[in-house]
C-alpha cells in the first residue's frame, strides 16, 4: 500500500498545503471525516468504508503518518517549509493500529499535558 496521511478536522488552507508535500512525495492523503473518528487507524488505513461514529469526538487537528522513516522525515520537513503547523501528529504503531481516531486524540493530548507539566504520561 501506497505511504498515506490521514487528516483529521484539517483546515482547508493546510489541506492544500499538506496536498503540495504529499504530491512531491508522492504520499496517498485522506481527509477523515468526523463520521469516520471512531474507526481503527487500520480500518481508515485500509480504505474501509462505513461511518463509526466517535464517542468523543475533538475538534482539534491531528496528523496520523504511515511512512518510512527517511519519508516521515522529508514530510515533517516538507511540513516546516510550507509553514503548517499541526500540534497533534502520531506515526502508525502496531500498538495504536487498533485504536479508535479518537482514542488516539486522547491519548495525545494526555503525552501532551504530561510533556508541558513535566510529568511521564500515563498511558491507556
Amino acid at each position: 500500500m501506497k505511504p498515506t496521511v490521514l487528516l483529521f478536522g484539517i483546515s482547508p488552507a493546510k489541506r492544500n498545503a499538506i496536498g503540495v508535500v504529499c504530491h512531491k512525495l508522492n504520499l496517498r492523503m485522506v481527509e477523515v471525516p468526523p463520521q469516520r473518528w471512531g474507526c481503527t487507524l487500520e480500518t481508515l488505513f485500509a480504505g474501509t468504508e462505513g461511518d463509526c461514529p466517535a464517542q468523543n469526538p475533538f475538534h482539534e487537528e491531528m496528523l496520523v503518518m504511515d511512512l518510512p522513516g527517511a519519508v516521515l522525515d522529508f514530510f515533517l520537513q516538507g511540513l516546516r517549509r510550507q509553514k503548517v503547523a499541526v500540534d497533534l501528529k502520531a506515526a502508525r504503531t502496531p500498538t495504536n493500529d487498533a485504536w479508535t481516531a479518537d482514542a488516539l486524540y486522547q491519548e495525545l493530548c494526555r503525552e501532551r499535558e504530561a510533556f508541558r507539566s513535566g510529568a511521564a504520561a500515563p498511558h491507556q
